[in-house]
């Protein structure tokens, strides 16, 4: 394929996912997305306050009984009726929900800025602030900023914080595409990778709320993307300091997209630094451009959260868990066991269909399931749904049998090299790809923390999201490799390529009807399967930014 029509296509793909996603920017109601008015709330105190605020400061003018949050956002919760809607899949949207009267009434009625009544009251409520890094909700608090130059409406600030994330699936759809060409994919193969990435319902979900991950897939595919550009020019300083900026950045976004990709990247550096592929830069110089920002960041983040109630995140069961403490009380077979079952479980919960959430909210939630996981995603009938996803979970324990099979084929061979006294060789190769192994690390980080807190932390297929490219690079691009023929190794990608794709159109369709059915049809029309009703919803979702902590 040519470079220009290349780009055309390239065009082509990030026009029509950023449609959709904007689609469902103003078609899903106001914070009927997973935590979205915690993250809007919070990205408001910044923007009101003008500036960074940190846990130690009480609460101020703008914010509002009962729970403290942003005057704006409790105008919003109550207007348009959002805790009703919440895990009830037959309450619809306001009427008149959507139309120029209703968004007329929202800024005319709104409440002034600095009318919340708390100003001086302790922070004694739920926050983000001591438990995530602020960096997304500054960089929103900005982007707001900037909007309200031009306009002071209140619907203008909130859409406006929703098509921020669409212009982040924008650039990292372009940074995905300009990455895998840098793994030398071929153009029209890269270009059918980032048409899944941009197309996958999961993906247009994310992009169309307010949602750090967002800003994770941007600054994890930056981050590698420039790794892999600095190891074709090794000594190019200017790249280095990007990408210590871009770690950092990342660092101050998500602390477990963060050390994945980190890990992955340094060990890639070191290997090269062993090797002697760089001549004019020592490892001083390698490391201090590098973990600069990043504990610049980390200190700046101390401070934010220092002195913060830390009720919030020491009760939270995701970080105390009365289980392996239990085991661990019975000896050390006890903990064995318990860490066998939490294995299995945690295989079937990110890969297997299961029928509750402990053994299937990562599959559910990453193959389609919207709102407040009260919307599923279904394609025709309830039951073909369920035949699709049964195809699916096959797949993946086919895929992650050959990934195991690959695994074992490349280390083998690395061994053999290391062996003939060119370690540095073996390193080099073992950590040439930072996005593979960013991803591989990333999954032993939610497999370990599976099996020791379970699913308490509230796992779902979006806690994958900066790390969507590689996984369907492993499923349809290094599975394939584990086959020795290679008819069969060619038969069995472009299979799943064809499937992923398939997919993405198919679940782009009926992901329409399903926002639409679920908010605005009279009649519940799409079926919901008995797991995720009401009470299934809110199980699945235990763990929500009013009762703890999740990697939200």
């Amino acid at each position: 394929m040519s470079d220009r029509r290349g780009k055309i296509a390239l065009s082509i793909i990030i026009v029509t996912s950023a449609a959709l996603s904007l689609y469902w920017v103003f078609t899903v109601p106001i914070f009927q997305a997973p935590d979205e008015y915690v993250h809007f709330d919070y990205a408001m105190d910044i923007y009101s306050a003008g500036r960074l605020i940190n846990g130690r400061e009480p609460l101020a003018d703008w914010n509002a009984p009962p729970r403290g949050l942003h005057v704006f956002t409790q105008y919003l919760i109550r207007e348009c009726d959002s805790d009703s809607m919440a895990f009830n899949p037959q309450s619809k949207a306001p009427p008149g929900y959507g139309t120029k009267a209703f968004y007329d009434n929202l800024d005319l009625n709104a409440p002034p800025e600095n009318s919340g009544r708390l100003a001086s009251h302790p922070r004694t409520g739920f926050s983000f602030i001591a438990l995530y890094p602020s960096g997304y909700w500054a960089v929103l608090a900005v982007w707001m900023k900037l909007l309200h130059i031009f306009s002071t409406r209140i619907t203008v600030l909130f859409f406006g914080a929703r098509i921020f994330s669409v212009i982040l699936l924008v650039l990292s759809l372009i940074l995905i595409y300009i990455t895998l060409r840098e793994l030398r994919l071929g153009s029209a193969r890269a270009l059918l990778f980032t048409a899944v990435v941009g197309l996958f319902p999961t993906t247009t979900f994310i992009s169309s709320y307010i949602q750090a991950d967002n800003l994770g897939l941007t600054l994890v595919m930056l981050s590698c993307y420039l790794a892999l550009r600095l190891r074709r020019n090794p000594d190019n300083r200017r790249l280095l300091l990007f990408l210590g900026i871009a770690l950092g950045m990342l660092c101050f976004t998500k602390y477990h997209y963060f050390l994945a990709t980190f890990l992955a990247i340094i060990l890639m550096l070191i290997a090269d630094q062993l090797a002697g592929r760089r001549k004019t830069i020592g490892w001083t110089r390698l490391f201090g451009f590098i973990l600069t920002p990043v504990l610049a960041v980390v200190c700046l983040q101390i401070w934010i959260s220092y002195g913060f109630n830390d009720t919030t995140v020491v009760s939270n069961p995701s970080t105390i868990h009365d289980e392996i403490l239990r085991a661990a009380a019975n000896g050390k077979w006890a903990v064995v066991s318990f860490l066998m079952d939490s294995a299995a479980l945690a295989f079937s919960n990110f890969y297997l269909i299961g029928s509750l959430p402990l053994n299937g909210s990562t599959f559910q939630t990453f193959w389609g399931l919207f709102g407040w996981n009260d919307n599923p995603l279904v394609i025709m009938t309830p039951w073909k749904t369920e035949v699709i996803h049964d195809i699916i979970a096959l797949l993946n324990v086919v895929v992650f049998a050959l990934v195991i099979l690959r695994l074992q084929q490349v280390i083998t061979r690395l061994v053999l090299v290391a062996r003939q006294g060119r370690w540095r060789r073996a390193l080099c190769i073992a950590f040439s790809n930072p996005v593979l192994n960013a991803y591989f690390l990333y999954t032993l980080l939610m497999f370990g923390l599976f099996m020791v807190v379970r699913r308490s932390f509230a796992p779902q297929g979006r806690n994958w999201f900066p790390f969507m490219p590689p996984i369907l690079m492993v499923g349809a691009e290094y599975a394939s490799k584990a086959l020795h023929h290679r008819l069969a190794r060619r038969a069995f990608s472009h299979f799943i390529l064809a499937c992923l794709l398939l997919y993405c159109i198919v679940g782009s369709y009926y992901g329409i009807r399903a926002i639409n059915n679920r908010y605005y049809s009279p009649v519940v029309s799409n079926g919901c399967p008995a797991r995720t009703s009401r009470k299934g919803a809110r199980s699945l979702h235990n763990t929500n930014a009013r009762n703890g902590l999740q990697f939200t």
